[in-house]
């Protein structure tokens, strides 16, 4: 049986760029030979079946069908249901706030090098703040992220990868539909 994942698109359907259609996403990941494949809001978040064990060489292979089929340059982070329900557990903001649409998770393509987390500034994002542990990012956004300074592209840059965040609700709401489905 394929195991599951989650694909997390970074920036389509945002602001009326990178206009992607689930229904077309969904389409190019059964094309590519993924099973069960459903999408979960408008935002990019595939959860599919696959046995391929890589999640590196699956991310590439969502990433050129989306470029082949649809002509749009998206990064994707790949991650296991185990990956996601960690995230969630591990969210060291969650005691802080209770508003989980203030709390985000920014997913790393790879591991940030220890040389490359020092560069980080916490103290120039005050209020908001972050914590990396492993592949992700844990950011607490009291006012929301709306207007912070502390974005995507600000750890892409230092820490020399790709990356897409989601919110703790999100977050949430993937894990449990794929625990509904199992």
């Amino acid at each position: 049986m394929a195991a599951i994942r989650v694909a997390l698109l970074r920036g389509v359907n945002v602001g009326g760029r990178n206009r992607l259609s689930m229904g077309d996403l969904r389409r190019s990941m059964l094309d590519l030979g993924f099973e069960r494949v459903e999408t979960y809001i408008q935002s990019g978040n595939v959860i599919f079946g696959t046995d391929e064990a890589d999640d590196d060489s699956v991310a590439g292979l969502i990433e050129d069908a989306i470029a082949r089929d649809h002509g749009l340059t998206v990064s994707v982070i790949v991650r296991a249901v185990d990956d996601l329900r960690a995230a969630t557990a591990s969210n060291p903001f969650t005691r802080d706030e209770d508003d989980h649409a203030k709390l985000l998770v920014v997913f790393l393509a790879d591991e940030a090098a220890p040389a490359a987390v020092a560069e980080l500034e916490p103290e120039r994002f005050v209020p908001d703040r972050f914590a990396v542990i492993g592949r992700e990012i844990f950011c607490h956004y009291p006012s929301g992220s709306g207007r912070s300074k502390m974005t995507i592209d600000y750890f892409e840059r230092i820490l020399d990868s790709r990356a897409t965040a989601r919110n703790m609700r999100t977050l949430s709401k993937l894990v449990d539909r794929i625990d509904a489905a199992s």
